[in-house]
């Protein structure tokens, strides 16, 4: 009697399962697409390791990242201007 339940339980869950797909739409997941002006670009450049040296050094007394340091010098030469 108890395989019987058991059966008929799981009959329950499958037929649940069948109605719902057409209701229920899947969620795609991720975080949405950023907009054009949003999305970031690589740079690569090249310098002597003295000057990487000097970069990472003046960055670490900031506090700050190479990146961060490199867009803050951006900025302040553009209010220079």
């Amino acid at each position: 009697m108890a395989k019987l339940k058991a059966a008929d339980s799981i009959k329950g869950v499958d037929a649940h399962a069948t109605e719902s797909q057409g209701i229920h739409t899947k969620n795609p997941g991720g975080r949405p697409k950023k907009s054009p002006e949003e999305r970031l670009v690589k740079v690569t450049i090249y310098m002597t390791p003295e000057e990487k040296a000097r970069l990472d050094a003046k960055a670490r007394k900031l506090g700050v990242s190479v990146s961060a340091l490199i867009k803050m010098k951006i900025a302040e030469e553009g209010e220079r201007s």
